[in-house]
């Protein structure tokens, strides 16, 4: 029903009504704003709706094997060096810490031997762009998506996916979001993707504040990881959790990647 801003204004209004208090945020329900085109006049190809042909039977691995959910924190020192290497071309002069992450996330998942190199791994990031009132209520998210092959994920350096994640990131504009509706409202495509998976930051939400008179919130996620990679900011504010969940071959892949970085 509802993103990741609009949910956490929810339980945080909530909190404060248990509280006693008035909710500091009213919600806005002005689904007008969002208005189609008309005609629908997608301006973009938008590679996250492409069909995928899985010649690694990669939902067949989440299914024959048991599914590990770990959530990993980096601290300063350790950003620093990932941050480093996805830098390493020269030509890179900014990174952000979440394209230096997602990186990682996404190498992690072209790596299981099991895989084709030809196949062509995707990976989605969910973003939003467009302004709307802070208390807007409604499930607004927007994706971007990378395409390669997993030969090339595995064998050339970070650098070069990095360099992918910034050129789509870059795409998530305000046009590119009103293009977007009306290419979904012109060829119905399907919102869900074999095989790719999504990375979201959720580093700026106010999840840390819910308090219901009993204290500050000890533990906070999403029920279902399955696919799905979120940054959150750890206990005590420093470095960056990511949270994920894989089959478990993936995640010894997983972890060897971060031993060796």
């Amino acid at each position: 029903m509802v993103d990741g801003v609009s949910g956490m204004n929810f339980i945080n209004s909530w909190a404060e009504t248990a509280r006693g208090l008035t909710p500091s945020i009213i919600p806005f329900h002005g689904c007008t704003r969002l208005k189609i085109g008309v005609p629908a006049m997608p301006k973009y190809p938008y590679d996250d709706f492409v069909e995928i042909t899985d010649l690694s039977d990669m939902e067949l691995l989440y299914q024959k094997e048991k599914n590990i959910s770990k959530m990993l924190t980096f601290d300063a020192n350790e950003l620093a060096v990932i941050k480093k290497m996805a830098m390493a071309d020269e030509r890179l002069q900014t990174c952000s810490m979440f394209s230096a992450l997602a990186t990682l996330v996404w190498e992690a998942e072209a790596r299981p031997s099991t895989w084709s190199p030809r196949g062509s791994p995707s990976f989605r990031f969910s973003s939003i762009s467009e302004p709307l009132p802070k208390n807007y209520f409604c499930n607004l998210v927007t994706t971007t998506c990378c395409l390669t092959t997993a030969g090339e994920l595995a064998e050339l350096p970070i650098s070069y996916t990095v360099k992918h994640i910034r050129k789509a990131c870059g795409l998530v504009d305000g046009d590119y979001v009103w293009s977007r509706m009306d290419y979904i409202d012109l060829y119905r495509p399907s919102l869900t993707s074999t095989g790719i998976p999504v990375i979201s930051s959720w580093t700026c939400l106010a999840y840390g504040c819910s308090n219901f008179e009993w204290g500050d919130p000890t533990q906070f996620g999403c029920r279902d990881l399955s696919r799905a990679f979120c940054l959150l900011q750890p206990e005590g504010g420093k470095g960056i959790a990511v949270t994920l969940a894989l089959p478990e071959s993936g995640m010894n892949t997983f972890q060897k990647l971060i031993n060796e970085v």
